[in-house]
């Protein structure tokens, strides 16, 4: 069998356990950890989880202490690029075949059981396209069978006719038994509340669970949302030198030997890498050596410095922001003399005065590093016994534990960005009417900040910029990516905000000084970004749109706000053209 190639990107943003991937030789789902081989089922003496590690204090505290890794690929664990290295499950376990329009049960080692297939028959690229799912996370076959003879029970058969008329809609499509000729239509069948069978294809196992389930496309977006959890690296601890410091090994050095100062780590780190090169690598010793007594003196009290083991992912955007902001005036860091993940040079910002309503600053953000993390995964279908306002999909975990650990899939990019927020002593001048709508949701959420009008009018920015840097900068609107902040001041209500947008996929647009040379001709960008926003494809339907209960957005549509899911944080929600062009 072929293998299907993911990038590490992909799997984080996309896909991940769970998900029901399309290959050419059919839809498979990809297993929990402990099913994939190499060395997660089997572990290695030679390379193990903790050589593919990334640290990052703030997203192993969003994760509850969580280690995060890099899923090696074939180049990372030596092997040959057409080698399959990771096992995924066949799902889903039924079939139509398309010469005999036949329903049937496929075998689990992927053949068909059509009668008038020749046996053996490799059958998965015939797998039925519908499947049912729970919002609890499970995922299973319809059940088929007893669906189709829920009137007379007492039949057995698991092969159905699937006969089809030319009216194309779902009623016209019959599921009728070979055996007993009972029979049902696809539109009894999404039609109606199942039971959910509590089924897990990613683990193959079954737990109790009392959710309904309904009939979804296996392909449908919705079926799989991944969690995930991102930083972008910040002062102080933002380093090569913290970052070998942060190491595990290092740090238990470190504790056993507190007042160790530069000479004395050196001394004991070439004794350990000695006779456990794969303990400490030659990197982490250069990476030490090449700094002063005081830069090693200081890192290593940065380093000892915990996370929040009570960090909140709104916590951390406050942090960010701080950073930004401060970065904004004094610049970082203060002497440049290597490259770090957090850089900007000082006096770089600009501002800009759109209109008599909105001047905005633009500061370079010369180097950064983002760090991302897939917690797991949330199905979004919705019964509709369940209103929308009441809707709460259930998180569900994907980690691979050692024993001792819980280790999450996560990715480090390093790139380039612009901040975006309010010259000191400035302040937005947001429309009352189309605030007030915000405002109320804001509060009726429990001060979800999503919802603040002061988070929205940032939001739907970031879009109209990212959608105008696509036209005119030369960059893919893809290849941009948004970190949207708001901070709320003491009172929870009133707050300053801005947004961050970068590039940091490797391999795409690149990094090399395209989008910081930029922030000299954001009055350019603006121009574009905001040329014509009074109108819309869509209008007058879409600039109709009012923010109501039950929903995440205002005027926002494809044609003139939603952008791809690779640039998106917040899978365009929150967003309302009407605010942004009466507030500018």
């Amino acid at each position: 069998m072929r293998g299907q190639s993911i990038r590490p990107s992909q799997f984080i943003l996309t896909y991940g356990v769970g998900a029901v991937i399309d290959t050419r030789e059919g839809p498979n789902v990809i297993l929990d950890f402990q099913k994939w081989g190499q060395m997660f089922t089997y572990p290695s003496t030679s390379r193990a989880l903790s050589d593919f590690e990334i640290r990052d204090d703030n997203v192993t505290a969003l994760l509850g202490g969580g280690r995060i890794f890099t899923i090696p690929t074939n180049a990372d664990l030596e092997k040959p690029e057409d080698q399959l290295i990771y096992r995924t499950g066949l799902f889903p376990h039924w079939g139509k075949c398309e010469q005999h329009d036949i329903l049937y049960p496929i075998t689990p080692n992927g053949s068909t059981t059509c009668p008038s297939c020749p046996p053996g028959k490799y059958a998965q690229t015939e797998a039925i396209r519908f499947v049912r799912a729970c919002y609890g996370g499970h995922l299973d076959d319809i059940d088929w069978p007893r669906i189709v003879h829920r009137k007379s029970g007492n039949c057995s058969g698991k092969h159905f006719r699937w006969i089809e008329t030319t009216s194309g809609d779902l009623r016209s499509v019959k599921i009728q038994c070979t055996t007993c000729n009972g029979e049902a239509t696809l539109w009894d069948i999404y039609n109606q509340t199942w039971h959910c069978s509590g089924y897990s294809p990613e683990s193959d196992e079954t737990e109790k669970c009392d959710r309904e389930a309904i009939v979804v496309l296996r392909s449908a977006s919705n079926l799989r949302i991944p969690e995930v959890i991102s930083a972008l690296t910040i002062p102080p601890k933002c380093t090569q030198l913290h970052h070998v410091l942060s190491l595990p090994t290092v740090q238990v050095i470190l504790t056993m030997h507190a007042d160790a100062d530069k000479a004395r780590l050196l001394s004991i780190l070439k004794q350990i890498a000695s006779s456990n090169p794969r303990l400490i690598k030659q990197e982490t010793i250069d990476t030490v050596e090449e700094h002063t007594e005081a830069e090693v003196k200081t890192a290593i009290e940065d380093c000892k410095i915990p996370a929040d083991p009570k960090l909140t992912p709104d916590g951390l955007k406050e942090k960010e922001i701080d950073a930004l902001k401060y970065a904004a005036v004094h610049g970082y860091p203060p002497n440049p003399k290597r490259q770090e993940d957090f850089e900007v040079e000082k006096g770089s910002a600009v501002n800009i005065d759109y209109s008599s309503k909105l001047k905005i600053r633009v500061t370079p953000i010369k180097r950064l590093r983002i760090v991302m993390a897939q917690r797991g995964f949330k199905r979004f279908v919705r019964p509709k016994s369940i209103p929308v306002e009441k809707f709460v999909p259930r998180l569900v975990e994907k980690f691979y534990f050692d024993s001792h650990d819980r280790w999450f899939p996560g990715i480090a990019l390093r790139g380039e960005g612009v901040f975006v927020d309010l010259p000191p002593n400035e302040s937005l001048n947001l429309d009352e009417e189309i605030t007030k709508m915000w405002f109320s949701e804001f509060l009726r959420s429990g001060k979800q900040r999503s919802y603040h009008p002061v988070f929205v009018f940032w939001h739907t920015f970031a879009h109209r910029a990212i959608q105008a840097l696509g036209l005119d900068s030369g960059y893919s609107s893809a290849a941009i990516r948004e970190r949207v902040y708001l901070k709320l001041d003491k009172d929870g209500v009133s707050g300053d905000g801005g947004f961050l947008l970068y590039t940091s996929q490797p391999g795409g647009d690149g990094s090399l000084g395209g989008l910081i040379a930029l922030a000299k001709e954001f009055g350019i960008v603006l121009e574009t970004a905001f040329r014509n926003i009074e109108a819309c494809s869509n209008d007058p339907l879409c600039a109709e749109q009012v923010l109501t209960s039950g929903r995440a957005n205002g005027a926002a549509c494809y044609a003139c706000l939603f952008l791809s899911e690779t640039s998106c944080e917040y899978r365009n929600t929150f967003l309302d053209r009407n605010l942004l062009r009466k507030s500018i």
